[in-house]
């Protein structure tokens, strides 16, 4: 009912409060906070990854520096306000490393740049190959991670009367 249609749009609201130049849109951040932690500020994944957008304590303390904010202490990544400012312009990053290219973005998200970097070099995808790219990820997790966010992306577009047909088409870097 109405808090399922209201409640996707008070996470975009709140990941565009906290996002900073350079951060991805707020749309795929969503859709990565949803598949991370199932919104869940406290999760805390096996490998050590914490919070709403599942960051890894030494990649949130490299990007707290990136953006200017060297006062980082792991125990913040709780918090999703510090949460989102730092997963948010990390997956900015990955986008800008990718040329804005969505699929390998959400990919590398999991898997990390090198990995994808090295499967797109073996397997070089073209804008109508994106499918059979995604299928041939070598990693089952990342593959069905990408799968899921995509999905979750593209609802949280049609919620807000965006064409979801326009996801591969959409900036994915914030406009801030």
């Amino acid at each position: 009912g109405f808090w399922k249609r209201v409640y996707p749009f008070a996470i975009v609201d709140m990941i565009r409060m906290e996002s900073v130049p350079g951060s991805a849109d707020p749309y795929i951040v969503a859709a990565v906070i949803r598949e991370e932690s199932a919104f869940n500020r406290e999760a805390i994944s096996v490998a050590g990854a914490v919070g709403l957008m599942q960051l890894m304590p030494s990649t949130a303390e490299w990007v707290s520096d990136k953006i200017g904010r060297p006062d980082f202490e792991p125990g913040l990544l709780v918090q999703p306000e510090v949460n989102i400012r730092l997963g948010s312009w990390y997956l900015g990053h990955l986008a800008r490393q990718f040329d804005g290219s969505l699929i390998p973005t959400i990919a590398s998200y999991n898997a990390g740049p090198d990995a994808v970097s090295a499967w797109m070099d073996k397997r070089p995808p073209t804008k109508d190959s994106w499918d059979e790219f995604i299928e041939s990820i070598p990693f089952s997790e990342t593959r069905a991670f990408t799968k899921r966010v995509l999905r979750s992306y593209t609802e949280y577009l049609r919620l807000a009367d965006a064409n979801p047909l326009d996801r591969f088409d959409r900036p994915i870097l914030s406009s801030r």
